[in-house]
Parts: C-alpha cells; sequence; structure tokens
C-alpha cells in the first residue's frame, strides 16, 4: 500500500477492470491488480491532489488530475512529467 494517509480521489479505468488509481496527499499512485500493488504516478506535486479524471478516448490514455490551489495537471502514456492545464481556466473554491 502507498505511504499512510487518507485517500482523497479515486479513479478507475472502465476499459480495464483490474487498473485503479488513488491520490493521497501530494501523490497519485496505479494499481494494475485492482489494488494488490501500487506504483507512484509520476512526480509529486505541490498541493494535494482533490481529483483524478482518466480520459481512454484513444491510445494516449490522458490523466487529468486536480489540486488544492494548485491548479489542473495533465500527463498521457507518451509524457514523463506533468504538464500544468489550468491556463484559461476559471478559478474555483
Amino acid at each position: 500500500m502507498p505511504s499512510s494517509g487518507v485517500v482523497n480521489a479515486i479513479e478507475t479505468d472502465p476499459k480495464n477492470q483490474n487498473s485503479v488509481f488513488i491520490a493521497i496527499g501530494n501523490k497519485v499512485y496505479k494499481s494494475s491488480n485492482k489494488g494488490g500493488t501500487w506504483t507512484q504516478v509520476l512526480s509529486n506535486f505541490s498541493y494535494n491532489v482533490s481529483s483524478i479524471l482518466l480520459d481512454t478516448s484513444n491510445k494516449k490514455r490522458g490523466m487529468y488530475v486536480a489540486t488544492m490551489g494548485g491548479g489542473v495537471w495533465y500527463a498521457d502514456t507518451t509524457q514523463n512529467s506533468w504538464r500544468y492545464f489550468s491556463k484559461g481556466l476559471p478559478h474555483t473554491v
């Protein structure tokens, strides 16, 4: 299991029943075996993660991650780091 803490967000893969993502604090983890083992997805965020959205509409399999105060970030299978996605989006509380 990932580091101890409260799970802030959970997302499942509608195309793969074994795949699940969780956020604990400022980290996102992936399990490919229904939670049997976990690996961290890319790098830590500066802010805690509040939600995860998986885009399975194409082969790049993008992931959007919203943080508590640090905006929205994006990565897909062709990238090795998170990209800031909030430019032009309205600020929310």
